[in-house]
């Protein structure tokens, strides 16, 4: 149960989540399809970069939205919603209502992202666990941290990834869709060398077919990579995951999608969520 729990999580991740954030450039050679994983190599570190859990895999954090969507699976009433900032540490919620579990996964298939680039919504900015008397700023807590771990500036970072560095913000930023971004940027840090390396990858356009810039989609490609080739136990690489005969009873491991996670563990019948769940059209 464990190695199949674990292969279902593998599989999610590079198949489903890691193509649809990484675009048409990145995540290919992390697909089965693309023949790139060739077993086990014991000379491949897959610890957790820095880079990686410090600051390029926070992008989720501009993802949020202010409210969290409650929808019953079949649609029956009206969808509700909760303020994220009132939601957190509020287990309560879920403890009188158990049924919120099943709404609340439902409701975040239907729900759509905000979109990842250097904004962040005031639940998490102004508001920050402002329901126990102790409001946060996400952002200045994610740009102290990077400080904190001592990582390289955006120039540093993106030279570190074998990435040509940059003399100006307006050779990264989306100009036509934040005209005064560059600007923004000059006046805060004067030059891409001294702009923090979370800033740098929230802001920089988005690579093709994919929602995250040219830096964030490197460090991730590399770090999920070494995560697969570094592992003994990744399921490419388990034989008796890869025995149908063995499976073929319980489960097919090569058809797992999050969608028949959701359907087998909350009220939602397969015909109430999506194929894929990460994308509402």
């Amino acid at each position: 149960a464990r190695k199949i729990v674990g292969a279902e999580m593998q599989i999610i991740t590079y198949e489903e989540f890691l193509p649809e954030i990484l675009g048409n450039n990145y995540a290919p050679s992390l697909r089965r399809e693309s023949g790139g994983y060739e077993g086990y190599d014991r000379n491949v570190s897959p610890g957790v970069a820095n880079e990686f859990s410090t600051a390029s895999y926070r992008f989720g954090h501009t993802m949020l939205s202010p409210f969290l969507k409650l929808s019953r699976p079949d649609m029956s009433t009206e969808d509700q919603e909760i303020s994220l900032a009132q939601a957190f540490f509020t287990p309560e919620t879920i403890r009188s209502n158990p049924e919120y579990v099943d709404y609340l996964i439902t409701g975040i298939t239907r729900q759509y992202a905000q979109r990842i680039d250097g904004m962040l919504v005031d639940d998490v900015r102004n508001f920050l666990f402002g329901n126990v008397q102790m409001a946060l700023d996400l952002a200045s807590l994610n740009i102290q941290r990077g400080r904190d771990h001592g990582l390289p500036y955006y120039n540093g970072m993106r030279a570190a990834y074998g990435l040509p560095t940059v003399s100006t913000f307006a050779e990264i930023v989306d100009g036509a869709r934040h005209p005064s971004l560059a600007a923004d940027l000059t006046m805060v840090y004067g030059h891409p060398s001294n702009m923090d390396a979370w800033v740098g990858g929230l802001v920089e356009k988005h690579v093709n077919g994919g929602h995250v810039g040219e830096l964030v989609a490197t460090v991730m490609q590399d770090q999920f990579t070494r995560l697969r080739d570094g592992d003994e136990f990744f399921f490419l690489n388990d034989g008796d995951l890869q025995d149908n005969r063995l499976l073929d009873d319980i489960i097919r491991l090569d058809d797992v999608r999050l969608k028949d996670v959701i359907v087998d563990n909350t009220s939602a019948r397969s015909d109430e969520i999506r194929n894929n769940v990460f994308r509402i059209n």
